[in-house]
């Protein structure tokens, strides 16, 4: 069992994994959403039941179209709009902190991605050198948090109280140190800007979980390992 140091026990530790690992799900979901155009195979995910209760619960409000759409017409008229979003013509926001803390003179490939990656070593995280993102995208970040937090409810779940004390330190340090240094602004000004409804709120959810997460997790750090369930995640 825990040690007095992570402060939870019996059914309060069983119910800090799953929130963890609820925590973790929704840091994948909106690395699936940022990461590129969705698929005919992400969309269909994320138009069943248990991904729309879960975006709805997190917060998003998810119209007919997404939901009841047509599938290419819905798929077409989203790529579009991320491409925009991210790639141009039109003003666009390159989703890479390195360019967007203004790191190595806001150039892909800059200071934030030389410590972003030397931070996965640190925390025994891998990145695929071969992936399309560099380590420093929104999406890998978001990715990175998901690995940390279902790292948590493993420890959690290990009954190794160190351990879950080591990862909510991880996710904190990380989530102030990059994502949360950034991604907020990112997810705001997605908002502000998308032309399909579905990505201003994943531009809006991506910004309040981010706050709100960090606001949690330094709370955890400074006191009690006990999250508290903003976004309505079970």
């Amino acid at each position: 069992m825990p040690g007095p140091e992570n402060g939870i026990s019996g059914n309060t530790e069983h119910e800090a994994a799953s929130r963890a690992r609820a925590r973790a799900g929704l840091y994948e979901l909106l690395a699936t959403i940022f990461r590129a155009p969705l698929t005919a195979d992400s969309l269909r995910r994320l138009r069943s039941e248990e991904f729309v209760d879960a975006l709805e619960a997190a917060g998003m409000s998810l119209d007919d179209e997404f939901r009841l759409g047509d599938e290419e017409a819905l798929l077409d008229t989203l790529a579009v709009d991320f491409t925009q979003l991210f790639h141009g013509p039109r003003e666009h926001r390159v989703a890479n902190e390195s360019v967007q803390t203004g790191d190595g003179e806001g150039t892909l490939d800059g200071d934030a991605n030389l410590a972003v990656q030397a931070f996965y070593r640190s925390a025994g995280l891998s990145y695929d050198k071969t992936e399309a993102e560099l380590s420093d995208h929104i999406s890998v970040e978001l990715a990175a948090m998901a690995a940390l937090a279902r790292a948590e409810a493993e420890a959690l779940d290990a009954g190794d109280g160190l351990e879950v004390q080591r990862r909510i330190h991880h996710q904190a340090e990380f989530l102030a140190s990059h994502p949360g240094r950034w991604g907020i602004d990112l997810g705001n000004w997605v908002a502000l800007r998308a032309r399909t409804p579905f990505n201003r709120e994943a531009g809006n959810l991506l910004a309040e979980f981010l706050q709100a997460d960090a606001a949690e997790l330094t709370r955890r750090v400074g006191g009690s390992a006990r999250p508290e369930n903003h976004f309505n995640i079970q």
